[in-house]
């Protein structure tokens, strides 16, 4: 369980217009991030300093959010980052920008339904959960082969993380938005040939 493959921070990008209301993105559309969103990045920043997080590598998303945030951290800590193409959120299809009330209003057969219910649904044109999962447990798997005994920090989206303690964990997908994932927050897994352990998750620095 000691020969650890990777270590991954996975920092949760600074909040938008749309997480701050609470709306769905596949990421393609997102707003970039607000005034509030770039002082959570500046915290993480003094947290990663103050902590001594280690790193090899600053890898980021491709959404505008996720870049915006991973610039703020790598001029901070005078190092460049990394495009990986394939972190990007759910696709939410007829979903996207709604909120879960506006979906219940939209689609009648939602109305009584449970916010939680709603999501392990599958949109009109737009991915299961359960593919969304394997997609993303595909990425972070690569992120690991290219990067054995390195530590990373990983800026992404809230969904991503979200996933990526599910898998770590084998929580079953049942329970996954039950995780929550705040944006501008900090979360380690480390990995291990024989399987993974969360260090800490959801962690937002005060000051």
């Amino acid at each position: 369980m000691f020969n650890r493959k990777c270590k991954i921070t996975y920092i949760a990008h600074g909040s938008t217009i749309f997480t701050d209301n609470h709306k769905l993105s596949s990421g393609s559309k997102y707003p970039p991030i607000n005034k509030n969103g770039e002082e959570q990045m500046y915290k993480i920043v003094n947290f990663i300093k103050n902590r001594g997080v280690k790193n090899d590598k600053i890898i980021s998303g491709q959404a505008l959010c996720t870049v915006q945030s991973s610039e703020i951290i790598a001029e901070e800590l005078k190092k460049d980052f990394v495009i990986d193409e394939n972190l990007f959120p759910r696709v939410y299809g007829e979903w996207e920008g709604l909120t879960i009330e506006q979906i219940k209003k939209k689609y009648p057969d939602f109305s009584g339904a449970a916010p939680l219910e709603i999501l392990l649904e599958t949109p009109e044109k737009g991915e299961s959960l359960l593919d969304f999962n394997n997609r993303i447990s595909i990425a972070i798997n690569n992120i690991i082969e290219d990067n054995l005994e390195k530590r990373l920090i990983v800026v992404t989206h809230p969904v991503i993380i979200r996933t990526a303690i599910c898998l770590a964990l084998n929580i079953p997908i049942e329970q996954q938005y039950n995780i929550y994932v705040k944006t501008g927050s900090a979360n380690q897994i480390s990995y291990f040939k024989n399987g993974a352990v969360l260090k800490y998750s959801n962690y937002v620095p005060i000051v």
